[in-house]
């Protein structure tokens, strides 16, 4: 399993780890860190857990911060709604899956950015929101 993320998704990273860590024993794990890649390994699981801090990644068909992607639009775009941003993100990650991930052997998991809690908290809460007002709210 590979984790690709920053700082706020190592610790999902840290909590697969915890997990496993106290269920083997020590002769059958070992943790490794090669500069930004740290890996996890359950010997007699046959299984590693990876974690790749990649907080900035980024791919040479960027150009200027404001203009964004190259290859997700062929046109540009000055300003855009954050739902249609998210949108076509979502889109452009889905088709890139599609073409570079083999389903039979991989699955790949969507983590989105931190949620705020600026307004009130979660504390105790156990249903979706409902209120389609909500900007996380069920539509």
């Amino acid at each position: 399993m590979l984790f690709v993320a920053d700082s706020l998704n190592r610790e999902q990273f840290v909590s697969m780890v915890c997990l496993l860590h106290r269920l083997i024993p020590d002769n059958a794990k070992s943790m490794e860190i090669f500069d930004s890649l740290t890996i996890f390994m359950a010997k007699g699981l046959n299984a590693t857990i990876e974690f790749d801090w990649a907080p900035f990644r980024w791919s040479p068909i960027r150009t200027a911060p404001r203009e964004g992607c190259s290859k997700l639009t062929t046109k540009k775009v000055a300003e855009m709604k954050t739902e249609e941003a998210y949108r076509l993100a979502l889109r452009w990650m889905r088709k890139w899956v599609g073409q570079n991930v083999d389903p039979r052997g991989s699955r790949t998991f969507l983590v989105s950015m931190s949620p705020t809690h600026s307004r009130g908290n979660c504390y105790d809460e156990t249903s979706p929101i409902r209120d389609q007002l909500h900007p996380g709210g069920i539509r």
